[in-house]
């Protein structure tokens, strides 16, 4: 992997919203790995996904929700910006989020030039 490249982390349980952020970040030339819950995404990051600039990830998902793996996230990789994924009623979410350390907040349903508009204030260009 080049320098250049940044890596992104897209944990949701929602095969068509991980495919759509997948395809618009590939085609701003980010790498892109994808998880399908909160589990997965931090067996990933436990078993070798290094170079992850940065993870976006869903408040809810099964087994282990967003707010969870922002924790692990938090105390075990500190470095890697998280920005949660949620819905416009779930405030109460995002207040907890935000005070648990996550960088930014992208609602549901995601458009393409708010996506990048986050991504690029997070960490830049790819």
């Amino acid at each position: 992997m080049e320098k250049s490249t940044r890596q992104i982390l897209v944990v949701d349980d929602n095969a068509v919203l991980r495919r759509l952020l997948t395809t618009v970040l590939k085609l701003r030339g980010f790498e892109v790995l994808t998880a399908e819950n909160g589990e997965v995404a931090l067996d990933m990051l436990a078993n070798g996904a290094s170079g992850v600039s940065m993870m976006i990830v869903d408040v809810r998902m099964p087994r282990l929700d967003g707010i969870g793996v922002l924790k692990a996230v938090k105390q075990e990789h500190g470095d890697i910006p998280v920005v949660m994924l949620t819905i416009p009623d779930e405030a109460d979410r995002a207040d907890e989020a935000r005070q648990l350390g996550a960088e930014d907040f992208l609602i549901k349903p995601v458009d393409p030039g708010s996506l990048m508009a986050v991504v690029e204030r997070v960490i830049g260009h790819a």
